[in-house]
């Protein structure tokens, strides 16, 4: 049974790296033919993560085909599914949780992404520090989600704290 399952994880492995290198060509019909194979080889009651990585992976590739809505009914899916296993604070429930965020405010629901958005800063931000580079980019994200709503002085105020950030971690020519 072992090595049934070295195998299995094996092809999964082959059928990513095949869809990330039809991903790289733009050629994203191919890619998500790739990670669905590489799906139906994993079993989200047996192994949450396995199951969730490849579906964030084929949430990214809905994304930069621009079919926003199929992403984030995904990506709810998947954070559903993990907060049901007990595993939302997982590293990759926060990545399918971000995903949702950013699908969220990619169909016009800027509201909703803002309270995504500031529940995943919390976690990360408790986990990473104020100054890792996830967490600015969650910050950014935040602020662009505000000022979609018009939100802009606020908005404003959260991207020049960024920025600070940036330039005091990283220095002023970087």
């Amino acid at each position: 049974e072992k090595t049934a399952d070295n195998l299995r994880k094996q092809r999964i492995e082959a059928l990513s790296g095949a869809a990330e290198s039809a991903t790289a060509q733009f050629q994203y019909k191919r890619a998500l033919a790739h990670y669905q194979s590489a799906a139906a080889l994993t079993d989200g009651e047996k192994d949450i993560t396995e199951w969730a990585g490849i579906q964030n992976d084929i949430g990214w590739l809905l994304h930069l085909d621009r079919r926003h809505a199929e992403q984030e009914a995904l990506m709810r899916r998947v954070v559903e599914a993990c907060a049901m296993a007990g595993k939302a604070e997982d590293h990759v429930a926060l990545a399918a949780h971000n995903l949702w965020a950013f699908a969220l405010d990619f169909t016009g629901r800027h509201s909703e992404a803002e309270t995504e958005y500031r529940s995943l800063l919390s976690t990360h931000t408790h986990r990473l520090g104020p100054d890792h580079p996830s967490v600015l980019s969650l910050r950014h994200n935040l602020a662009n989600a505000m000022d979609q709503q018009g939100k802009h002085a606020e908005a404003e105020k959260e991207h020049r704290a960024v920025l600070a950030i940036r330039e005091r971690v990283l220095g002023y020519e970087n």
